[in-house]
């Protein structure tokens, strides 16, 4: 096979690593909203309580958000290293294919034509 552009085993590499690194994400996202509801529930002005989980409420689903598109883009990463190989694949077998007809051509002269204009002369 030809030499890729991109090393696959790699990509594979930062994406596994890129998603042992987002795990810890949703339990962050849980501890800041039970942390923050506390913190709002424990507070003795209901200004500061009220602003505590108004936050929560805007910063969680940002947070969310923000998990679901990195977990798209590694899914997504995989999915194009995936299409990469089998094109690469696709590409080998296909030019394997050509040169088996073009060396079979060449055994039986069918390649170029004589000086007659006929093939296999």
């Amino acid at each position: 096979m030809g030499t890729y552009i991109i090393h696959p085993g790699n990509i594979e590499s930062i994406l596994n690593r890129t998603r042992v690194h987002i795990r810890p994400l949703e339990k962050q996202r849980k501890a800041l909203r039970v942390n923050l509801a506390d913190a709002a529930e424990g507070c003795h002005s209901p200004i500061v309580g009220a602003a505590l989980l108004r936050f929560a409420q805007q910063v969680d689903p940002r947070l969310l958000g923000m998990g679901n598109r990195i977990v798209r883009a590694t899914d997504g990463a995989f999915k194009a290293t995936g299409f990469y190989l089998a094109a690469d694949q696709e590409m080998g077998e296909r030019a394997r294919r050509h040169a088996r007809k073009g060396a079979a051509a060449q055994r039986w002269g069918l390649v170029m034509p004589g000086a007659d204009g006929q093939f296999g002369k």
